[in-house]
């Protein structure tokens, strides 16, 4: 009997649990055009999020600190090409940031959400 009462308790803690996680709910899964996150505990109060495209393809990873976009971000396109890198500090756009677009590379440089310096190369150099 002593062993059913403890199976019972572990079962209730475990459907109790199972009821936080969001994406168990039936109104936040995520519809056919919608990306999958899946958010994960780093450390130092750092959080690391993965996004992946409907195809299931990675579309975007990074780190949030403080519930702000955090570090280094990367974005990939749906067929799994870098599109951009990019850097935050505490939300605001900070650092170089790379956009890949065709034969094209742009190289920006955020300060605290201002661009400092903007540099443009094409494939054939210049």
């Amino acid at each position: 009997m002593k062993n059913f009462f403890t199976f019972g308790f572990i079962m209730f803690c475990l459907l109790g649990y199972s009821q936080d996680l969001p994406f168990l709910n039936d109104e936040n899964l995520p519809s056919e055009n919608q990306s999958i996150d899946i958010l994960s505990n780093y450390e130092n109060g750092i959080k690391k999020i993965t996004k992946f495209h409907k195809n299931g393809q990675m579309s975007q990873q990074g780190y949030l600190k403080k519930n702000k976009l955090h570090g280094k971000w990367i974005s990939y396109s749906e067929t799994g090409e870098r599109i951009c890198i990019a850097n935050y500090d505490y939300g605001k756009k900070h650092g170089v940031w790379l956009f890949w677009e065709n034969e094209t590379l742009k190289e920006i440089v955020y300060e605290n959400n201002k661009v400092i310096n903007k540099v443009i190369w094409d494939k054939s150099g210049s």
